[in-house]
């Protein structure tokens, strides 16, 4: 959706939240502007293939249903991320941040978690984009709730700890665990590295499928 989408729009959007399906009068009762207004919008919608027209009635495509959990989000929400602890021998590999937060700092390989991705998948997908490795994900360490507060807060992530092992070369850098607090590695990073990496969290991968007959559900994976 993008927040670059204008503000009717949104609306539009936010008010099948509550309901699959709308007709156009509801629409206009729940967005609070003028009818032409809402009528432009729409069409412009339908045209984009995010809105999808049944005679008199209104619902979102299967593309724009992955957007109803934040339609309503009123304010910042916290990033689940992956962060990724590659061990061999006592020695742990760090990459160099390029970006902004922690710019210049050795940090783990780590980013954010696709929705379609599973932990183990994203962690692969990580550790080959930013170190040029394939892993073995081993488990899930721990779960990290982090803020970063600079006055107020100004970042938040749920950090879901992984242990690897690199089944071929790395451009990364390894470092001796022992050294970690002679070397500008993020803080909480190191200090995770050093608590967490001998624990195991239980994971459970399920999927909720929608059927015509109603939920399937299946559990997937366990990461133990």
């Amino acid at each position: 959706m993008g927040g670059g989408r204008h503000p009717i729009q949104h609306r539009i959007l936010s008010s099948f939240c509550r309901a699959p399906v709308l007709r156009f009068a509801d629409i206009r009762k729940q967005v609070g502007v003028r009818s032409n207004l809402v009528a432009y919008h729409l069409k412009k919608l339908v045209a984009q293939g995010i809105m999808l027209k049944d005679g008199e009635r209104y619902l979102l495509s299967q593309e724009a249903e992955f957007f109803l959990p934040y339609l309503n989000a009123t304010e910042k929400l916290k990033l689940a991320v992956v962060l990724i602890a590659v061990v061999k021998q006592n020695k742990v590999m760090l990459i160099q941040r390029e970006q902004r937060p922690y710019q210049k700092c050795w940090s783990l390989p780590g980013g954010k978690i696709y929705f379609d991705e599973s932990i183990e998948e994203a962690a692969a997908r990580i550790v080959k984009s930013e170190a040029g490795a394939d892993i073995e994900v081993d488990s899930v360490c721990g779960v990290i709730d982090e803020q970063v507060i600079g006055g107020k807060p100004k970042h938040g992530w749920l950090l879901f700890l992984v242990k690897a092992r690199a089944k071929t070369a790395s451009s990364g850098r390894w470092c001796a665990i022992k050294d970690l607090d002679a070397t500008r590695i993020i803080e909480s990073d190191k200090w995770m590295v050093k608590n967490l990496l001998s624990q195991r969290l239980p994971v459970n991968q399920v999927r909720m499928q929608e059927m015509p007959e109603g939920i399937k559900f299946s559990v997937l994976q366990l990461h133990s």
